[in-house]
């Protein structure tokens, strides 16, 4: 019995709604987050045995809260993402939703039991770190274990032309150019071991057929297995490169076809050239 008090005083004083509901779709259990936030966005008191829906709810919410009971009345244990909009608080909100099967002595499923928890602030600051990334003019990206991209930021349709959803979910390094491939999986075999890169070059296939010129700077991290990369546009620094090698060639063709001797010597007097 002190053990029963004491859970549903737990269960009473979670700031995470917590409700179950049967093959009927009735609520069976709900704790004291979630009848006051029932109170506060539906302005009625919810209760014990009666439906979870009220007439207010339109046909396509009600539908797809069904297809959750129904998953979760079947045995299946799941995660969702949802949000809603607060008429008091003229804010969206988010929570993630757990739905877990509730068996009886027999094995026979009689309830799924629902926990919302509010991610409310992470959301919104994942919100606003995608902000800074989409502000950035370089090329912002995460790539997880397999070379994957996981993130990218919308800098990407300017160096690569590609959207940042044509990216996410795709291998890296099909996006390499073929000569570029080998020296690029040495590089990224060094960085897995350790090793911090932020000078490496090489080029990307342009959505448009083009060839996109990349300066990477790339931090492996070893908890989360993942790349943090900074890829920037290298096409002026290979360009100043080459007018340079080109001024160089020029330099000594002069020097080396005139009959005159030139040197060039340092402050010690000692020849340079």
């Amino acid at each position: 019995m002190i053990n029963k008090q004491y859970s549903s005083l737990f269960l009473d004083q979670s700031k995470d709604l917590i409700w179950a509901a049967d093959h009927h779709f009735c609520l069976m259990y709900a704790n004291k987050a979630y009848l006051s936030l029932m109170k506060e966005v539906t302005g009625r008191e919810k209760k014990l045995n009666e439906c979870l829906f009220i007439e207010e709810f339109d046909d396509g919410y009600i539908e797809k809260w069904k297809a959750y009971y129904k998953r979760g009345l079947n045995g299946e244990y799941f995660e969702i993402e949802e949000h809603f909009y607060n008429p008091n608080t003229n804010k969206a909100e988010y929570s993630l939703i757990t739905f877990n099967p509730i068996a009886d002595e027999n094995g026979v499923i009689v309830n799924v039991a629902c926990q919302s928890r509010d991610i409310t602030s992470f959301v919104k600051s994942i919100i606003e770190a995608e902000i800074i990334m989409d502000a950035s003019v370089d090329v912002i990206c995460q790539i997880d274990g397999q070379g994957i991209f996981t993130k990218v930021s919308a800098a990407c349709n300017v160096l690569w032309g590609y959207e940042k959803d044509e990216l996410v979910g795709k291998p890296y390094i099909d996006f390499v150019i073929e000569e570029d491939v080998e020296k690029t999986n040495e590089v990224a075999a060094e960085i897995l071991l350790g090793k911090t890169v932020t000078t490496f070059e090489n080029r990307y296939k342009r959505k448009d057929g083009g060839i996109a010129f990349n300066l990477w700077s790339v931090r492996y991290d070893q908890n989360t297995k993942n790349l943090f990369c900074v890829a920037r546009d290298a096409r002026e620094k290979i360009r100043n490169e080459e007018l340079l090698l080109e001024s160089e060639h020029r330099f000594k063709a002069l020097v080396q076809e005139v009959s005159d001797l030139i040197a060039i010597l340092d402050e010690a007097g000692i020849y340079t050239y």
